[in-house]
């Protein structure tokens, strides 16, 4: 057996030595390959590596860092945000490009896939966004869904909401109205263009793209889309990509234009590629979502978001924990989120400047070292199992903790008035240096309330602004809110209620300012306050104030030394618009007509048709809350619209139209910031018909029909400014200040649209 043994080995060693030699042949191939490919494009298989597993078991594409960590290669594409900076990211895990997608028997390149992370909203919760939004070719204008997964944690990364839906962006725009005009094109559709209901120019679902009559005119491109998992999870946020990659030619959609050519002529326009137009500078703005799951937190959906049964095909597991919460937007700079070196998001507020990524996600060569620097190791390349399902909060989820904590009990002031009163209520009244002391602004026996504004003052060396929080009266459900941020000691916030919710009558907490003991002493909260009903006519109040009796001593934090920019925050839920039951039988005009300011006696033009009978039409027109009612312009319409008769109103607003022959009329009136009103008239002979007074809804400040976000947005941004430098059109009732007066025109007209038929 030895002999046999020995007479092998020459034979064995032989064999194992040609096995080690290939092996380290093998060994060293490999490795001149992975040495080779550093600092180069990556292949392919390199970009193939990085896969992760989805809910369905299959494998997907998922993000990868711009330069490979094994091979030290690049790609010419890049993912936006680190998922693995994510807080919550041990329950996520990598996110599973086109899983959503393909639920819905789409294909999305995968390009187009972005990863957007902010690890602290401001408000006690992180999110990651992982959204199909790409710019390198014009498709993008003529699709109307894209997948949108959010996943939504606490800042420690307790699970709220894992929810996967396709997002519903639907038509495109064009982002200006003509060439040399910055202004969107809200009432235009790009040419083909298509939604899955009809087009309407106040649809908060959009995107705004360039086209090749817009490019030189404004480049960026915005994205709005709305998402309803189960009505459970609702969200919405516009995605702004400010150097997007190509341009669309409606006349030939399938044409790449590139924004190079348009943009930098000097540049090698032959691609986007190696320009400065490549589509990785992207901002989100105003992201909101609104939470209210009452069920179970595990349930399913199809992938646009509808109830379904488990097991139904395709459908898509969904998790929202079983609580109630949302992030509302304040349109305000802070609600602009844009990445800092890292990739992550933050909001735009002082002292995140310096650390702004403005030239944008890096990729392609320009990547190489600054990878992986500022970004964590490389990701596993196995592919990922799918983490277990997350499991609801046992309790309920932890309160934010940079947010003010509402008092459990409503603090009692120390009198009861018996007339309309707000009372100013301080609780604690006395705590140490760091404490909250929230101050609740309280109401008492007001009638018909439906806007408030205060201005609440303090020694900022004892008490320092943190935050505002609802009320009973006013919330984020049934109202509008202004507020200024807390500047030098002095804090001004509005609130205004949404139609179609009623005045408020009675007794309640309007809102509640929360604040953090700064240092020693004492100091008074001394607040102004305007009440107004639903007409911006004010409410006479009487002010109760509060006082705080004295912290202890700290070094931080430092009052803000820039002033805080006022912020609007609007309900995420659709107010209801009331639509007039009774069908009108004539047409009104939609074309503006030019203002004709009275000289006198208003002129009337006297219809030229024989009759033998005629009859008279009059009335008073009046603006919703103004001095006088001069400049309305007043006009009697046949049933094909056909102007006959036009008066201008002085100021007691009355109007007359004389020797009106018999039939059906129209009588409608405009005027600038207001919604266009008309009432039906029918004439049977010799007769007068006195109509009354009819009142302009306010609030449209931008004459655009409809009084909606941006009208709200405007009285938000030039809030308890005078005009000048405040625009005149936000100063709805003309007294020279733009305050709660016309937030209320705005809140209680909120949704409704012209023209608007009196019945």
């Amino acid at each position: 057996m030895n002999n046999l043994i020995t007479s092998l080995r020459p034979q064995l060693y032989l064999k194992l030595m040609i096995v080690v030699v290939c092996m380290l042949v093998l060994g060293v191939t490999f490795n001149v390959q992975a040495q080779n490919l550093a600092g180069q494009q990556c292949p392919a298989w390199v970009h193939d590596l990085h896969t992760t597993v989805g809910p369905d078991g299959a494998v997907y594409p998922t993000w990868h860092p711009p330069v490979d960590p094994t091979y030290g290669c690049w790609f010419d594409h890049e993912h936006g945000s680190d998922p693995r900076q994510f807080v919550g990211f041990s329950s996520t895990g990598m996110p599973a490009f086109g899983y959503t997608g393909k639920m819905a028997g789409l294909s999305e390149p995968h390009e187009g896939f972005k990863v957007y992370v902010a690890n602290n909203d401001l408000n006690g919760r992180a999110w990651m966004v992982a959204l199909h939004q790409g710019s390198r070719g014009p498709r993008r204008a003529f699709v109307q869904f894209h997948s949108v997964d959010w996943f939504v944690t606490t800042t420690t990364g307790q699970p709220l909401a894992f929810v996967r839906s396709m997002g519903d962006f639907g038509y495109a725009s064009p982002n200006c109205t003509a060439p040399g005009n910055e202004t969107f094109g809200q009432f235009q559709v790009i040419q083909g263009s298509t939604a899955t209901y009809p087009f309407s120019g106040h649809q908060l679902q959009r995107r705004f793209l360039p086209t090749v009559s817009c490019a030189t005119t404004r480049v960026y491109e915005t994205w709005t889309p709305i998402i309803n998992v189960a009505n459970i999870f609702r969200a919405s946020g516009t995605f702004d990509i400010d150097n997007p990659s190509t341009v669309v030619d409606p006349a030939n959609p399938e044409t790449v234009r590139y924004m190079c050519e348009f943009r930098s002529p000097n540049e090698n326009c032959a691609s986007w590629y190696g320009t400065q137009w490549s589509g990785n500078k992207r901002n989100i703005i105003a992201p909101q979502y609104v939470v209210n799951n009452t069920g179970a937190s595990e349930f399913y959906t199809d992938a646009y978001g509808k109830p379904v049964a488990a097991g139904t095909a395709n459908a898509i597991r969904q998790f929202v924990a079983t609580t109630s919460f949302q992030q509302t937007p304040c349109y305000c700079n802070r609600d602009n989120y844009r990445p800092v070196k890292n990739g992550l998001y933050v909001p735009n507020l002082p002292g995140n400047d310096p650390q702004l990524m403005t030239d944008g996600f890096p990729f392609g060569p320009g990547a190489l070292g600054q990878y992986p620097t500022n970004t964590p190791g490389a990701p596993t390349l196995t592919p990922i199992p799918p983490t277990s399902t997350p499991v609801a909060p046992t309790s309920t989820p932890v309160a934010p903790t940079n947010t003010p904590v509402v008092p459990t009990s409503t603090p009692q002031p120390t009198q009861i008035p018996s007339g309309a009163s707000v009372i100013v209520s301080v609780n604690p009244a006395s705590a140490p240096a760091g404490s909250t002391v929230n101050v609740t602004i309280g109401v008492a026996n007001v009638t018909d309330l439906y806007g408030l504004q205060t201005e609440c003052t303090v020694n900022p060396a004892v008490l320092i602004g943190a935050g505002r929080s609802d009320g009973d009266v006013f919330n984020t459900s049934n109202s509008f809110f202004v507020d200024t941020g807390f500047q030098n000691g002095s804090w001004v916030v509005a609130a205004s209620r949404l139609q179609p919710n009623s005045p408020f009558t009675g007794s309640g907490a309007a809102y509640t300012l929360s604040y953090t003991v700064n240092g020693a002493g004492s100091t008074d909260v001394v607040c102004s306050a305007l009440a107004v009903n639903d007409d911006g006519q004010e409410i006479p109040v009487t002010v109760i104030n509060g006082s705080f009796n004295g912290g202890e001593p700290v070094t931080t934090p430092e009052p803000p030394t820039q002033t805080p920019i006022p912020t609007v925050v609007v309900p995420t839920v659709e107010p209801t618009v009331v639509v007039p039951t009774m069908e009108p039988t004539i047409v009104v005009p939609t074309g503006e007509p030019t203002v004709v300011v009275p000289t006198g006696e208003p002129t009337v033009v006297v219809p030229t048709e024989p009759s033998t009978t005629f009859a008279i039409i009059g009335g008073v027109m009046a603006y919703q809350n103004r001095p006088d009612n001069a400049g309305i312009i007043v006009q009697l319409v046949r049933t094909d619209a056909s102007v006959i008769a036009e008066v201008t109103t002085g100021a007691d607003g009355a109007y007359r139209f004389t020797d009106v022959p018999p039939g059906t009329y129209g009588v409608t009136a405009i005027a600038g910031q207001h919604l266009r009103i008309g009432k039906i008239v029918t004439i049977n002979g010799n007769e007068t018909v006195e109509l009354g007074k009819l009142t302009l809804p306010a609030g449209d400040t931008d004459d655009s029909a409809a009084v909606d976000i941006l009208d709200a947005s405007l009285i938000g941004a030039n809030f308890n400014v005078s005009v000048p430098p405040a625009p005149a059109n936000g100063d709805l009732n003309k007294d020279g200040r733009v305050d709660i007066r016309d937030l209320v025109l705005v809140g209680s007209n909120y949704g409704l649209t012209a023209p608007i038929v009196i019945p």
